[in-house]
Formats: C-alpha cells, sequence, structure tokens
C-alpha cells in the first residue's frame, strides 16, 4: 500500500464523508436530536446518505453544463472552512473537548482502532489478485466507475446506444467520487482500496449494533466480528467470493446501518433513527436491490408498531414511509429499470429449484452435514427446505442465537426486536429454497447471502446480550470460542484462500495490457473501439481495463443491462466486418454510423483479414494482435 495515496485518500474521506456528517450533526442539533448528535454511526450513514445523494445532483447538472467535478469537493472544503469561522465555541475549547473524550474513551477507541487495523491486514494478506485477473462481474463494476466521470448518469459502455447503461451503482458512485477526490486513478482506486474501506464499513456497522443496547465490552465485540467475517456457514466459498466483491459489501453495509437505525427506534422509540434507516434502506436499491429483501417485510412491522405504541405519530410514519417509497422507486428509474423486453425479470415459484439442489450437494460432500445431504436424498416434499436449509447454512449463528436465548429468556421482554429483525434474514434465504428467477438464474443466491449475513450479525448481538445481561462476558468468550475453533479447523480455514475473490475466466496476458495501454494513448476517454472479443461470452474486462467505450462487447444470458435486440443487431455488421465481408462503401458507413475511432484485433477470435491503408492507419500488429486507427472522418465517407 502506498503511503502517498493512503494519504491522499484519507484526506479525500474527510472531505466526503467527515464534513458531511459535521452537517448532519448540526441538522441534528437543530431538530434537538442530542442523542444522534454525539453518536459516530447515526452521523456515517447520514454522510453515506449526503455524499450520495449530493453527488447524485451535481454529477448530473455537470453532466448538462459541462463541468469538470472538482468544485463538488471544493465545495466540501468551503463548507468545513464555513463551519470553522462559525463554530461558536472557541478552538481551544473544541480541542479540549475532543481529547477530553478520547481520554474517557481511550480503551474502546484502541480497540476499534485495531479492528481496523486488523481488517486492512487481512485484506493486504489475502487480495493479491492484479486487477485483471478479477472476476468478471468486478470487471463490470469497475468499468461502471470509470464511465461514471465522463457522464452521469452513465452512458451504455458495453453497447453503442448513447442510452444510460441500467445497473446498480451506488457503490460504484461512491468509488469514482472518492478517486476523483484523490487524483487516483478509478479503476486503481476500485480494485485495490474500494474492497478494505467496505469491509472498515461493515465493521463499523457491527460494531454499532453490537453496542445499540447498552455499551459492551470492546474486546469481546472485536471477537464476534471475526467470528462472524471468518466463519460464513457450511456453504461458504461462493458466499466468501461474493463477501469480497465491492458492490455486495458496500450493499451490506447499508443494510447493517439501517438495521441499526429500526434498532435504536424499536428500544428506545428516536424517530430520526426510524428516518435515516429509511433514507439508508432506499440507498440500497441503488447499490444492491436484492439486499433490501430482508428488510421488506420488517420496515411496515416496525412502523406500525411505532405507531401503534405512541413512539411516532401517523403523520411523521406516513412522512417516512413516502420518502422510502419515493426514493426507492426513483432510485430504481436512475440505476435498474430497462423497458427493453429480454432485460424483464420475474420471480416464480419453484421449491427446491436448481440453485437448492447445488447447495444440497455442496453441503453434503464437501462440508461435514451429511443429515442434509441424506435430507435431499430422501423422500421429503422441497416446500421444507425453507425452514431446513437456513438451519443448516447458518448452523453457528443459530447456535448463537439458541444460546443467548436459552441465557437471558428472562430479559427477552427487552431483545424481542432482535429476533423481529432475525425474522427478516431467514424470510430472505427462505425466498432461495421457494422461488427462482426467470432470467439470470444465479442472482437468486442474493436472497441467501443477504439474509445470511444480517441473521449472523443479529445472532451474534443477541448472543452478546443475553450473556452479558447476567454479567457472563467470560463465559461467552468461552462458548463462541470453542463454537469458532469446532467451525474454524472443522471446515472455515480451508476456505481462507477464496477470501481474495474468484478469478477472472479470461486471462489478459501482458502483451493486451501494452496494447490497452497504447489504444489508451491513441484515443480520448468518450471514443468508441471496434474490437472482436464479443465472441467470448460475459468478458467484461475490455471496459475495465482498456476504459474505452465499445461498440459492441460481451453478452451475457438474462443481463438486466442489456438489450437483446441491439445486441443482436450490432453483431450482424459486426460479424460481416470482422469476417472481411463488409464491402468498403459499407464498411466506410459501418464506422461513421458507430463513430469508430479505433479498431482491435484479437487473433484468437477471429482470423486476421487486410485492412484497408485508405480507411485504417496500422498503430500495431504482432504476436497476434492489431490496433487500427480510423483515418480522418472526410477519408472513410
Amino acid at each position: 500500500m502506498s503511503i502517498w495515496i493512503l494519504l491522499k485518500l484519507s484526506i479525500a474521506l474527510f472531505l466526503l464523508l467527515a464534513v458531511p456528517a459535521l452537517g448532519v450533526r448540526r441538522i441534528a442539533l437543530k431538530f434537538g436530536w442530542e442523542e444522534a448528535a454525539k453518536d459516530p454511526f447515526f452521523l456515517l450513514g447520514g454522510a453515506l446518505f449526503a455524499d450520495i445523494a449530493l453527488s447524485i445532483g451535481y454529477r448530473t447538472l455537470a453532466t448538462q453544463v459541462g463541468l469538470p467535478f472538482w468544485p463538488f469537493w471544493l465545495l466540501h472544503l468551503a463548507a468545513f472552512a464555513y463551519w470553522l469561522w462559525r463554530v461558536k465555541a472557541p478552538r481551544e475549547q473544541i480541542w479540549h473537548q475532543m481529547i477530553g473524550w478520547l481520554r474517557v474513551r481511550k480503551g474502546r477507541a484502541l480497540v476499534f482502532l485495531l479492528g481496523i487495523c486488523l481488517v486492512l491486514l487481512f485484506f493486504n494478506k489475502v487480495t493479491k489478485l492484479e486487477p485483471r485477473h478479477y472476476y468478471h462481474d468486478e470487471q463490470l463494476r469497475a468499468a461502471i466507475a470509470v464511465f461514471i466521470p465522463l457522464a452521469y448518469p452513465p452512458i451504455d459502455f458495453e453497447v453503442y446506444s448513447h442510452s444510460r447503461f441500467h445497473y446498480f451503482h451506488f457503490n460504484e458512485l461512491l468509488a469514482a467520487n472518492l478517486a476523483q477526490t484523490s487524483r487516483v486513478d478509478v479503476a486503481t482506486f476500485y480494485f485495490q482500496w474500494q474492497l478494505a474501506l467496505n469491509w472498515i464499513l461493515i465493521f463499523s456497522a457491527f460494531w454499532a449494533i453490537l453496542n445499540s443496547y447498552k455499551t459492551r465490552p470492546a474486546l469481546v465485540v472485536l471477537g464476534l466480528f471475526w467470528f462472524f467475517f471468518l466463519i460464513q456457514g457450511m456453504g461458504g466459498d461462493q458466499k466468501i467470493s461474493h463477501w469480497g466483491m465491492r458492490q455486495n459489501t458496500f450493499a451490506l453495509t447499508l443494510l447493517l446501518l439501517s438495521t441499526y437505525g429500526l434498532l435504536v427506534f424499536l428500544r428506545r422509540g428516536r424517530v430520526e433513527y426510524f428516518g435515516l434507516a429509511a433514507l439508508l434502506g432506499s440507498l440500497i436499491v441503488g447499490a444492491k436491490l436484492l439486499a433490501l429483501t430482508p428488510l421488506m417485510p420488517i420496515f411496515p412491522i416496525v412502523g406500525l408498531w411505532g405507531w401503534w405504541q405512541k413512539k411516532i405519530s401517523f403523520t411523521r410514519l406516513s412522512l417516512i414511509g413516502g420518502v422510502l417509497v419515493a426514493l426507492s422507486l426513483g432510485w430504481y428509474v436512475l440505476c435498474i429499470y430497462n423497458p427493453a423486453e429480454s432485460a424483464q425479470v420475474a420471480l416464480v415459484y419453484e421449491p427446491g429449484g436448481h440453485w437448492v439442489h447445488e447447495y444440497g450437494k455442496w453441503l453434503g460432500t464437501r462440508y461435514p452435514s451429511q443429515l442434509f445431504y441424506n435430507y435431499f436424498r430422501g423422500d421429503f416434499d422441497p416446500f421444507w427446505l425453507w425452514l431446513v436449509l437456513p438451519a443448516f447454512y447458518q448452523a453457528e449463528y443459530l447456535g448463537l442465537f439458541l444460546l443467548g436465548l436459552f441465557v437471558g429468556w428472562r430479559k427477552l421482554g427487552t431483545q424481542w426486536m432482535v429476533p423481529l429483525l432475525m425474522a427478516g434474514g431467514w424470510f430472505s434465504m427462505a425466498i432461495f429454497t421457494l422461488y427462482k428467477f426467470t432470467a439470470s438464474g444465479t442472482s437468486i443466491v442474493y436472497f441467501l447471502f443477504f439474509g445470511a449475513w444480517l441473521f449472523a450479525v443479529l445472532a451474534c448481538h443477541f448472543f452478546l446480550e443475553g450473556f452479558s445481561e447476567r454479567g457472563w462476558s467470560g463465559r461467552a468468550v468461552i462458548l463462541a470460542g470453542a463454537l469458532f475453533a469446532w467451525s474454524f479447523f472443522g471446515y472455515a480455514q480451508a476456505d481462507l484462500r477464496h477470501y481474495s475473490g474468484p478469478e477472472n475466466h479470461y486471462r489478459h496476458s501482458d502483451a493486451e495490457m501494452a496494447l490497452f495501454k497504447l489504444l489508451r494513448a491513441h484515443t480520448e476517454p468518450t471514443d468508441y473501439v471496434l474490437h472482436n472479443l464479443y465472441h467470448y461470452p460475459a468478458l467484461y474486462s475490455f471496459s475495465s481495463m482498456a476504459q474505452r467505450r465499445s461498440v459492441l462487447s460481451s453478452s451475457v444470458s438474462g443481463g438486466i443491462f442489456q438489450d437483446a435486440e441491439v445486441f443482436a443487431r450490432l453483431k450482424l455488421q459486426a460479424d460481416r466486418f470482422f469476417e472481411g465481408t463488409l464491402p468498403t462503401e459499407e464498411t466506410k458507413e459501418f464506422l461513421k454510423t458507430y463513430e469508430v475511432k479505433v479498431v482491435v484485433w484479437f487473433d484468437r477470435f477471429g482470423s486476421p483479414q487486410p485492412m484497408d491503408s485508405e480507411i485504417f492507419e496500422t498503430l500495431y500488429r504482432h504476436g497476434g494482435l492489431g490496433l487500427y486507427k480510423v483515418k480522418d472522418r472526410s477519408k472513410a465517407e
């Protein structure tokens, strides 16, 4: 890790998160929300919402009028300077207050900082992949981050259409904001730093949840976090691979912080926390829609319970609910909605579908769950898998929950809201067992992953509350440590290799990476490139590595971001070009229509054809790779 880059990123984080947090604190004080104004996790959630919402507004305006990005972070700097100027307390008094706060809480602060350092050390240890070798899903999301600075909403870079790119992108928006503010290459930041930041945010949200009722022993909370981090359950390698994906981990951060807001509202009736939970819940739609599933049945229950208990007025409940629905629909239209017929996806009822059976095999052959494997081999109604599969998949966390219930059942009256929220996680996992998608079938696993992650965090919380209320924190450590040892050495240790994330199914050579560098030198970021990598399915790394828009890139079956008709129409013409059957005049018209500036030829995907010197200038031709620049438009017409 470069110290210089780390310093620049720290400044960017201060400007884009700490400064908005000061604004959130000022709003909290204005409305008399004293608890929220002193809560760093409330301020963190508010700052995340503010950064994403404000950057959406600024980037949309900047795209329309041609503004650069630097005024955005400069406005944050100006806001901080204004805060320093307007603050009423003397500077020395503020400094003494901060020092006093650290003295009182220095033990907890040091443990929290230790947790952050451990996350960074683990990240540095396990993430060994070069950017070009990351899994194709990560390549697609990195490409989104790369193209956000060029236009917002981002323009389709996979197929020539000049329409919006229809996909979740709030994590990528945050990455672009931080990269541009710190003057770090966007792709470099995304692959080398974004995951570490997201893991730290998850740690922060975990810490907030486990201390949401009362302040608990810091070292015990830290230990339970690493239990949660390393014990991913007995179907875990695919889940761990998704734990190493940036978009998923940011969505999990929003899910956990939203859950924290609901817990505080249920326990102490703080309406502002319910409002924060709604704002962050809406952001999940633009980060990873399916991550919202565990909270979908919970939000109305919590709101109606609060109204029944007179913790919130009907007017405020209606206002917060209306904002949640309006923002969620707005983010859906902005990020995801694609009118193309081929992009329409629906859930259909099919108990025990394909992916459930796949997990049945994994749990029974790769992990010590013979009983679960026998369930699949026997003549059992697959409907009941909604009850059986989550129990095996989350066996350790179900155990923690039951232990907490056993020792703390007398205090269940103060902790009933935790099982309620855990039920949302179980609900999400149940959808995985009972339904399938009509397209993009593998996405069904997100119901399982996000439901399991939320269930696990809340199980840790419930376990700690049960033991702490009886003064048994030491016994909690012993029991959790024993369960951790059984799971870690029983199966989880072998899964450590998956934390680096899955590798791309296509490996770009050094020569190809050098070609991409040459391509960038001869084109502008907004130029369109024609290449023949579209023959390889789901290959998104051209967009992230070359950082140029494609006339035609890879197709993916059931992709919500593609229009199959547009792709098929372009493919017919591109095939004729690369097969050498497109006449000269049609070639000129084809290049003009699709604004092609450069052609990239990979011999492994098509035999090289002679390039008309009247139309093309050869920039590179060696080792099965060709780079050809389209000559002046007047010569191509």
